[in-house]
């Protein structure tokens, strides 16, 4: 009986390691040489889906476009990485992006996919000047945390802790009334100082929405919140 047992173990543990993998490391730096780069898109096209890529305290001029399955981190701990360009992402069904530590401009987004698919975006510890619109296709999910908007944000269904908007920010979490997996929408712990409509919820079909713990400026033209479910939401708790 132990031998059986030993012998199971065994073969859970080389199943386990058999679809575990990792990606691999990449790091970028101004004057780097091979096997290094010296700028973030090279990083990008020479990586691999699931790799990581390290940035340097600097600044990169030129535009981004995120096309795969990445890992964006500072180089150093609690350091940022600045992009003086425009940032793309181009997203396909459930591809994840995650970037962390990054002083950006604007971000704007792509989608092939069905109404159904779906992509991620994470956001940590990040800040941006510009218009960030994270919403193509309405199939974009999005995970942000303790990161500073300056302009306006655009949003599919989304998970937000902790962030700071001085602008506005709007959802259209689902237009398709059809979907059988409900948006959910987490707004917990962020500082809105907007003057006008500070947060802005439309097409929220079948969604599960979910905003606690926030703190909202006085407005001098507008609402502080603004749900416009156009349909049965399932459940709304402020």
């Amino acid at each position: 009986m132990k031998t059986t047992t030993k012998t199971i173990h065994l073969m859970l543990l080389c199943f386990f390691c058999s679809i575990t993998t990792y990606g691999a490391d990449l790091f970028v730096y101004p004057n780097a040489q091979s096997p290094d780069y010296a700028d973030i898109q090279s990083a990008i096209d020479a990586s691999s889906n699931g790799d990581n890529i390290y940035i340097d305290t600097a600044s990169f001029i030129g535009n981004i476009n995120i096309n795969k399955t990445l890992s964006l981190y500072p180089l150093h701990k609690g350091g940022m990485y600045t992009i003086n360009g425009a940032l793309t992402l181009t997203l396909i069904n459930n591809r994840t992006i995650y970037i962390q530590g990054l002083n950006g401009g604007g971000v704007s987004s792509s989608f092939s996919g069905n109404s159904t698919d779906s992509a991620s975006v994470i956001l940590n510890g990040c800040e941006f000047s510009s218009t960030v619109s994270i919403n193509s296709s309405y199939s974009i999910r999005s995970f942000i945390y303790y990161s500073t908007f300056n302009s306006t944000v655009n949003l599919d269904a989304c998970e937000l802790i902790g962030n700071t908007f001085n602008g506005s920010v709007s959802f259209l979490p689902n237009q398709y009334t059809g979907n059988p997996y409900p948006p959910s929408i987490k707004i917990y712990a962020n500082n809105f100082s907007y003057t006008s409509t500070q947060l802005s919820i439309s097409s929220a079909y079948n969604s599960n929405i979910h905003i606690a713990n926030n703190f909202f400026y006085s407005t001098s033209n507008g609402k502080n919140i603004s749900i416009n479910s156009g349909s049965n939401a399932d459940k709304i708790i402020i």
